[in-house]
C-alpha cells in the first residue's frame, strides 16, 4: 500500500515519565498497585519482560487498570510471553471497560491495521472516538485521518483537518508531525513551508522520527529554509536513531557529496546499506548506483595496479550497493584466483547471479565455465543455453569466444 501520510503506528504504552526505578529494590508484598505498575514499566524500559509480566500480574490483582493494558502490550509484541493478539485484546478490552484512554487508543490500531483482528475502519473510529474523548491527543490525528481517506466512515476533508489540526494544537507530536508533513509536501492544504516548521520543529523535539527527517530534508535542499548541512546532519542523525530508515539515506547523501562533513565514501556506503537492509527501495535512493560507480572503479583501478585484495573489497562493496558488473568481477578473481583461492564453484555462483541482473559477460563466462568442463563436467546443452542468452543480451564475442560459439552452435550461431 502506498504511504502518503507519514505517520507513525504506536501502541499506547503509557510509561511514567517521573522516577520509577526508587521501587525497584522494595518487596513486592509492600508495595501498592501503583508501585508494582511502575516497577515493572521500569522492567520493561530495561528490556526484563519476564520480570516486567510478573509485575504487572501483582498490580492487576491489586486493581491496576495500567497494569492490565500494560500485560495486553506484552502480550501483543510477544515480550517475554508467547506472542497473542486475542490476550492482548482481552486486556485492552478490560482496560477499555474501564474508560482507559490508551487501551482504547491500542485496540483502534488492532483494527485499524487488522492486528490479530479484520481490518475495520468502523470499528477503529469508535474506539480512537473513544478515546479522544478521553483525552487521548494521537486518537484524534487518527479520527482525521480515517476521515481524511473515508475508512470506515464518509470521506471528508474538513473534519479530518479539523481533527489533525485539534491534535497537532494539543501538542501531540504524531498530530503536529504529520501536520508538518502535509503544510510541507502540500498534501491535503495549500504547501507552505513556514507552516510546515511551525508543526515539524516541536514535534522532534517531542522525538518523533518523521518530523526530524523532514526537518533535515528541508535543510539539505534549502527547502523554505537556508540551506544548512551542519542542521541537515544533525536531524538526520536524530531521524536515525529513532529508527529511520530513510534517515540512513540521508547521512549516506552527506558524507557521499561532502556537505557538512568530510567526504567518506565508506561512510556512505555504510549508511546506504543500513537503509537498503531496512527495504528502503534502490530506486528511492539517488546517490547509491553513483556511489555504488565509484567503487566499482576503485575497484577496477585497484586490479589494473595488481592490488587483488583491494579490488576485492571495492568490488564487494560496490556489489553490496547492487553494483551488478561488480558482482561479475568478484566472479572473476574467484575463477582465476587473484587475490583469493581459485574456487571454480564459488565463481560461477558469482557468474549466475550476474547473469540474472542482465550482465551479458557473466552470461557468456557461465557457458564458458560449461564448455571447458570446469564444473561437474562438459555441459553443452548448458554452454548452448548460456551463450544464446550472452548474444541475446549483446555480448560482443572475440576471436577464441566465436571459435568456441562455433563449436557449440554452429557456423551459423548468429541466426
Amino acid at each position: 500500500m502506498k504511504r502518503i501520510l507519514l505517520f507513525v503506528l504506536t501502541v499506547c504504552l503509557c510509561l511514567p515519565v517521573f522516577g520509577i526505578a526508587a521501587f525497584a529494590d522494595a518487596p513486592a508484598a509492600e508495595m501498592t498497585a501503583g508501585e508494582l505498575w511502575r516497577a515493572g514499566a521500569d522492567a520493561i524500559e530495561a528490556a526484563d519482560y519476564g520480570k516486567a509480566m510478573e509485575l504487572m500480574q501483582q498490580a492487576r490483582e491489586l486493581g491496576s487498570v495500567d497494569a492490565l493494558r500494560s500485560i495486553g502490550y506484552l502480550y501483543e509484541g510477544g515480550l517475554g510471553v508467547e506472542q497473542s493478539f486475542d490476550k492482548a485484546r482481552e486486556y485492552y478490552l478490560l482496560a477499555a471497560e474501564q474508560d482507559d484512554a490508551g487501551a482504547l487508543y491500542n485496540l483502534g490500531m488492532m483494527y485499524f491495521l487488522g492486528t490479530g483482528v479484520t481490518p475495520d475502519g468502523g470499528k477503529a473510529f469508535e474506539y480512537f472516538r473513544k478515546a479522544a474523548d478521553l483525552g487521548d491527543t494521537t486518537a484524534l490525528f487518527y479520527l482525521g485521518y480515517l476521515y481524511f481517506y473515508g475508512n470506515g466512515v464518509k470521506q471528508d476533508t474538513d473534519k479530518a483537518l479539523e481533527y489533525i489540526h485539534q491534535s497537532a494544537d494539543l501538542g501531540d507530536a504524531v498530530g503536529m508531525g504529520e501536520l508538518g508533513y502535509m503544510y510541507y509536501a502540500g498534501f491535503g492544504v495549500e504547501q507552505d513551508y513556514g507552516k510546515a516548521l511551525k508543526y515539524l520543529q516541536p514535534a522532534a523535539d517531542l522525538g518523533y522520527a518523521d518530523a526530524a527527517y523532514i526537518l533535515g530534508k528541508m535543510y539539505l535542499d534549502g527547502t523554505g529554509v537556508e540551506q544548512d548541512y551542519g542542521k541537515a546532519l544533525a536531524y538526520f542523525q536524530q531521524a536515525e536513531e529513532l529508527g529511520y530508515a530513510y534517515a540512513d539515506v540521508g547521512l549516506g547523501d552527506l558524507y557521499a557529496g561532502g556537505k557538512g562533513v568530510e567526504q567518506d565514501l565508506n561512510k556512505a556506503a555504510e549508511y546506504y546499506q543500513k537503509a537498503l537492509d531496512q527495504y528502503v527501495p534502490a530506486s528511492e535512493m539517488p546517490g547509491l548506483n553513483e556511489l555504488a560507480e565509484s567503487f566499482f572503479q576503485a575497484g577496477k583501478d585497484a586490479y589494473d595496479t595488481k592490488d587483488y585484495g583491494k579490488a576485492g573489497e571495492c568490488w564487494q562493496t560496490a556489489a553490496d550497493l547492487g553494483n551488478s558488473t561488480a558482482v561479475f568481477s568478484l566472479g572473476c578473481l574467484c575463477y582465476f584466483g587473484e587475490g583469493v583461492e581459485q574456487d571454480y564453484q564459488k565463481a560461477m555462483q558469482y557468474f549466475r547471479e550476474a547473469a540474472e541482473l542482465g550482465v551479458a559477460p557473466a552470461m557468456f563466462e557461465l557457458g564458458e565455465c560449461y564448455y571447458e568442463e570446469i564444473f561437474m563436467g562438459q555441459n553443452l546443452q548448458k554452454a548452448a543455453e548460456w551463450y544464446r542468452k550472452a548474444l541475446k543480451a549483446g555480448y560482443e564475442p572475440d576471436e577464441e569466444d566465436r571459435k568456441h560459439l562455433r563449436d557449440v552452435l554452429g557456423e551459423d550461431y548468429m541466426n
